[in-house]
Formats: structure tokens, sequence, C-alpha cells
């Protein structure tokens, strides 16, 4: 996985390093999740006659598959499982493989959680204050 080859090979197995990467790619694709969304709200795949039909129709089935958010939230109750496994029995834990690793993730599922709902909540007050304007321009007219 992305998370374990940024723990061993470019933080070289340290867990300070490996959590604030492992953060990082938290926001990264909750970002790209957004943007997901935000593309398949406006694109319409029933455009005929159009140059990058096909284009578009594999980017549309790409975006209504399973979204990439939801593999990582899966994987995180997976590392909070194994965190707590760890820490109730160090012996059983070590079985799990390297409990430096899940140490430095064990903190990844809040930052997901709270950074998919702070992103989650400005698009919708972004939304509503873009509804306010055009209604005040409208009014304006």
């Amino acid at each position: 996985m992305l998370t374990y080859f940024f723990f061993v090979r470019v933080v070289g197995e340290n867990i300070l390093y490996g959590t604030i990467w492992n953060m990082v790619l938290i926001l990264f694709f909750v970002a790209i999740d957004k943007i997901e969304n935000y593309l398949l709200a406006t694109l319409n795949p029933n455009t005929n006659g159009k140059r990058f039909d096909f284009l578009r129709g594999g980017l549309v089935n790409y975006l209504y598959s399973p979204s990439m958010k939801s593999a990582i939230y899966l994987f995180y109750i997976i590392v909070v499982v194994k965190t707590a496994i760890t820490t109730a029995d160090p012996e059983i834990g070590l079985l799990f493989g390297s409990g430096d690793y899940f140490l430095s993730m064990r903190y990844g599922i809040l930052v997901l959680v709270a950074s998919d709902k702070f992103l989650e909540q400005t698009i919708k007050d972004m939304s509503t204050r873009n509804q306010i304007n055009e209604e005040e321009k409208d009014d304006e007219k």
C-alpha cells in the first residue's frame, strides 16, 4: 500500500515523519474525492456529438464506481482494530507486522473524518453563499 511505501522508503520508518506523511496523504485523497464529486455533478454523460464522448463516458464510469474515500475508510477501520489489538497484547500485535508502521497511522482515522467533514461543510457553506449572492443579483435587476 502507498502508506507503507512512504513509511519504509521515504521516511525510513520514522514514526513522526510517517505520521506527517500519512496525514498529508489523507488530506490529498479527501480533496481528490471532493474534486471527483464536483466533476460528477458537472459532467453530463448524455451529450451526443461531442468530440470527447468516449473520454467523458470513461470518466463518468470511473466516477460512478466506489470512491477512493470508501476504501480509505475501510483501511483505517482495519488500522484501528490492529492498533487496538497491539495495545491490548503487544505479542499478538507483532503477528500482524511492524508495530511502528501502525503506530504512525493510529490518528489517521481522526484526520480522515475531520478533514472529510471540514471540506464537506466548507463546500456546503460556499454553495449557500453563492446562491445568496445570485439571488441578490437577481433582485437588483
